[in-house]
């Protein structure tokens, strides 16, 4: 998985996730996601392979503090992978760090 310029993310030549245009291409074909599910890669690739907690991506994605076991942050990376194809090099790429959040992992897993 490739991250370039202008907030793409490439994984096999089939997958495409172009964050300035949002646009998500699987095998070819458009991917349909909602805000959320394209705001989280976009947060994850500005972060450059950081580590960003839950608490951060529920400012930034949903616009709202975290309110005790929010899940809100998992649900929404498990829709995300479903729709990307769980099998997919863009999808394996988000990692889970445990007991803080997620990363857009370069190499994917």
């Amino acid at each position: 998985m490739q991250v370039g310029g202008a907030g793409q993310v490439r994984g096999a030549e089939s997958e495409i996730v172009e964050c300035e245009r949002q646009l998500v291409s699987v095998n070819g074909q458009p991917c349909t996601l909602s805000p959320r599910e394209f705001a989280l890669p976009s947060c994850l690739v500005q972060g450059s392979g950081r580590v960003r907690t839950r608490k951060w991506l529920l400012e930034q994605v949903w616009g709202r503090e975290q309110d005790g076991e929010d899940r809100a942050v998992d649900t929404c990376v498990m829709r995300l992978r479903e729709r990307l194809g769980r099998d997919s090099e863009v999808a394996r790429a988000i990692e889970a760090v445990r007991g803080l959040g997620y990363r857009l992992h370069p190499r994917g897993r």
